[in-house]
């Protein structure tokens, strides 16, 4: 009995101080947190001093800036900051959308391409603005009189220095029958242009010929049906009287990883076309069939604009042993990315979750694709374009000789 009346003794004790114990503690936090005290482990201080540091800027902001901000503005400054951090990732794609810029100009169908209206844009990080890269015929860039390196400047009297390139494609994309005024930069004079926006097939694959043994197809995006065009264009090519390939991915920075690869695997029999790797470890893998549909000779020309997917499809070329690379390295920035909706506000983040990696397990982004001889790319005018054309059947009969 009396053993028992000790071990009841033994656990009111251990509950009363455990319970004074924790009001002590309640009691001290609160007094820490009131007087701007607070202890915590350094990893989580650090976070923690990461996130006040923004709060202080916000803070001298609103106390100090010259204008009064408001809910607006301060949306924006929040909007901005976020943005900031997703560019200085600085892997290229990821960034991030506000719901109303989401909604309104954002296409996932049509992310990955470049084109909108009959316009090809590339992005120039020197200016800020984008640069109309090719022109299609029958297209209502073609009949507002777009050309070929115009800087566009603004859209609908949106200004877009340093917008995101999907957003600004947003802005001139839109309802057949609507118009859209873009002012452009052309030979250093600012001028408007006014296109009515019409619905045209884009043609992504053209076929010539460089001389009489060597054929040439050039890629303009990996988008749409470019695989089965790029299908149609190497049987075209096989009814011709020729004895090799260049298959032309200068400036092509846009496309889809599965038309690339659906493309490249009409070169290849079987086996690895490229990988898919995040943190380390193996996502998702491309693999050829037996299958080939032509099997000439191939020379892959390439510039330092060549990116993305076109960078994938150059490296299963050279690294199955495929063909030769010719030009000069690719840009080296070649990602997969995921969209991610932010619940508490509609916004959306892009951000790289996979990094793409040759046949020969050589990550892509940040070394690109190394030519195997480099040729003199000209000015880029169309004798320029000739000469290098040249240059690379040149070279590849060269390379059919060796082999």
């Amino acid at each position: 009995m009396q053993k028992g009346k000790r071990i009841f003794l033994a656990v009111t004790v251990l509950i009363v101080v455990m319970v004074v114990s924790s009001i002590v503690t309640y009691a001290v936090t609160v007094h820490k947190m009131n007087t701007g005290e607070i202890y915590l482990q350094n990893d989580s201080y650090e976070e923690l001093m990461q996130y006040y540091e923004l709060k202080n800027v916000r803070q001298i902001i609103e106390e100090h800036y010259v204008s009064q901000l408001d809910d607006k503005q301060n949306k924006t400054l929040m909007h901005g900051a976020i943005s900031g951090m997703m560019h200085s990732l600085g892997d290229g794609y990821s960034a991030f959308y506000t719901e109303e810029e989401y909604k309104s100009y954002f296409d996932e169908q049509l992310d990955g391409s470049y084109i909108a209206q009959g316009i090809l844009l590339t992005p120039n990080e020197m200016t800020g603005y984008p640069v109309v890269k090719r022109v299609f015929a029958d297209t209502a860039a073609y009949e507002a009189g777009i050309q070929v390196g115009d800087s566009i400047l603004s859209i609908d009297q949106k200004e877009i220095y340093g917008e995101d390139i999907n957003i600004i494609l947003g802005y001139i994309r839109g309802l057949e029958g609507t118009s859209v005024i873009l002012r452009i930069k052309r030979d250093g004079v600012e001028i408007e242009k006014e296109l009515v926006r019409t619905s045209a097939q884009i043609q992504m694959v053209f076929t010539d010929t460089i001389n009489e043994k060597v054929g040439y197809i050039n890629v303009v995006e990996f988008t749409g049906n470019c695989a089965k065009d790029f299908e149609d264009a190497l049987k075209s090519m096989g009814q011709e009287n020729i004895e090799g390939l260049v298959i032309d991915l200068r400036g092509v920075c846009a496309g889809y990883i599965d038309e690339a690869v659906d493309a490249v695997d009409l070169l290849l029999d079987e086996g690895l076309i490229a990988t898919s790797v995040s943190k380390g470890r193996e996502v998702l893998r491309w693999e050829s069939d037996e299958e080939v549909i032509c099997d000439l000779p191939i020379a892959v020309l390439t510039d330092n604009a060549t990116s993305g997917v076109a960078e994938v499809f150059a490296a299963a070329i050279q690294d199955r042993q495929r063909g030769i690379i010719l030009g000069v390295d690719t840009k080296g920035v070649s990602a997969s990315t995921t969209m991610f909706k932010i619940p508490s506000t509609g916004s959306v983040m892009k951000l790289v979750t996979a990094y793409y990696c040759t046949p020969n397990g050589k990550q892509i982004h940040g070394n690109g694709v190394k030519v195997d001889n480099v040729l003199d790319m000209g000015d880029g005018s169309a004798q320029g374009d000739t000469h290098v054309l040249t240059q690379a059947a040149e070279q590849l009969l060269i390379f059919m000789q060796e082999n």
